[in-house]
């Protein structure tokens, strides 16, 4: 390259660092000027129309002067313009300006939407923390509520018909294995919902709910739990809204003491209350979009950094990955996007091998890990599950991690058969659905075992 092209190359690209810094600083101008609640205030008056220094200055307890100053930080990072008309100088917004900043936002809108929804719920969880903190007695720091936050990938008239149409609600509420029989349901308030829960081993449960509040596709409060020979349990508040197509569901359970709290809590765990709630996700996936998903959620007394580690190092992982009974082995680890992994996982009793391999879809510390998983023999050839040949050949596993507190994180899983597949193998999968349960619970518990070593 002779001196004249290189000169024509590296014109362009200074005069493209010189834009950047350009914007950049007329940016940083705007911001500034924007940080000062004064400022912001004229702002305001202003966007009902013109108006003259001393029109801006009267609702301000401040002299000329010092509202000139802030005319002119705003002028001069182009939010205003000044016009004189006979011997009056009048102000006016400059669209031009934040048509700047807006454009500049809206780049990182959804980021910051979905960073700022973390945020919400964060400080929640702070104030409800702080709310409860005694000066001397730690026990002022338990509450008498359960609270179960979900994001489902519906809009919420979907969400809000699982809820309440029976013949729906009969799909997937209570814990796996469990069915429901609906006998009545006067969905308004001081109605009731008449209806027994079945359990796996035959035990029936009879339940009376009684609406309290009934806002359409936007809350309920209820109580749960009473029949005609008991009382009810706990008062329920649940609350849905949406976002971009997605729907949050916060739901509050409250229990007359935090120590009543405390033994619900471990008994919805024993008994695996919370896979309702996964149960729901699995529901409005399949009529949203037809696809059939398993969804299992679980959290940790630990921070989401130290998570995200347990699910991307391989000598965490081996601690606590693999089922009860089962060992994990790495031939191959690149846990990163685009990498891979190959694996195996034995029980050397049983004289079991299970060999597998995952490429990394999205690796995105600390929210999010995709994968695609599949069986293989020990030369890593693509193979069928070992002891279900009919199980989907190719799985996509995504792994959500969300805080629900500084030092608690939630943990969801979802898996997707993915490529063809015969409706043979979809039945062998959802079928599977209380195997998988299980073996993710033995899984979880080792990793909550594991955790408390660290």
């Amino acid at each position: 390259m002779d001196k004249n092209e290189s000169r024509e190359v590296y014109f362009p690209y200074r005069l493209i660092n010189q834009l950047v810094k350009f914007v950049q600083d007329s940016l940083s101008l705007t911001f500034a000027a924007l940080a000062d609640p004064t400022r912001r205030a004229i702002l305001a008056q202003l966007s009902s129309g013109k108006s003259t220094v001393s029109e801006i200055a009267e609702p301000f307890s401040m002299t000329l002067p010092a509202v000139t100053k802030h005319l002119k930080v705003l002028e001069k990072a182009g939010l205003i313009t000044k016009t004189k008309n006979a011997q009056f100088r009048n102000c006016e917004i400059n669209s031009t300006g934040l048509k700047e900043v807006a454009d500049w936002v809206d780049e990182y809108r959804v980021f910051w939407e979905e960073s700022f929804d973390r945020l919400g719920e964060y400080l929640k969880d702070v104030q409800e923390k702080q709310n409860h903190e005694g000066k001397n007695n730690v026990d002022d720091n338990k509450t008498n509520e359960l609270r179960i936050v979900r994001v489902y990938d519906a809009p919420v008239k979907l969400v809000w018909e699982a809820w309440t149409d029976p013949a729906k609600a009969a799909l997937w509420w209570g814990p796996r294995g469990f069915t429901l029989t609906t006998h009545s349901k006067d969905l308004r308030v001081g109605g009731h919902w008449h209806y027994t829960m079945h359990g796996p081993d035959g035990t029936d449960y009879p339940n009376k709910t009684t609406y309290y509040e009934v806002e359409e596709q936007a809350k309920l409060v209820y109580d749960h739990g009473a029949n005609d020979e008991q009382p009810a349990l706990f008062r329920v508040t649940v609350t849905f809204s949406e976002k971009n197509g997605k729907t949050t569901m916060d739901m509050r359970m409250a229990l007359k003491t935090a120590e009543e709290a405390d033994e619900m809590r471990q008994f919805i765990k024993d008994a695996g209350g919370n896979g309702t709630w996964d149960r729901l996700a699995e529901f409005v996936e399949k009529e949203s979009s037809n696809n059939e998903i398993f969804v299992i959620n679980r959290s940790f007394e630990a921070p989401i950094d130290l998570v995200f580690d347990m699910w991307t190092k391989p000598e965490h992982i081996a601690n606590w990955l693999a089922p009860r009974g089962f060992d994990t082995k790495f031939m191959r680890a690149d846990i990163q996007s685009g990498g891979s992994s190959f694996y195996l996982m034995s029980n050397e009793a049983a004289g079991i091998k299970m060999f597998g391999r995952a490429e990394y879809l999205e690796v995105e510390k600390p929210h999010r890990i995709s994968y695609r998983q599949q069986f293989c023999d020990e030369n890593e050839n693509v193979s069928r599950h070992p002891m279900a040949p009919t199980w989907p050949a190719t799985m996509l596993t995504t792994i959500q991690l969300a805080e629900e507190g500084p030092k608690q994180t939630r943990v969801t899983v979802t898996m997707q058969p993915i490529g063809e597949n015969t409706a043979e193998e979809i039945a062998t999968f959802t079928n599977g659905r209380a195997g998988m349960t299980t073996g993710w619970t033995g899984s979880f518990d080792k990793l909550e075992e594991y955790l408390q070593t660290l």
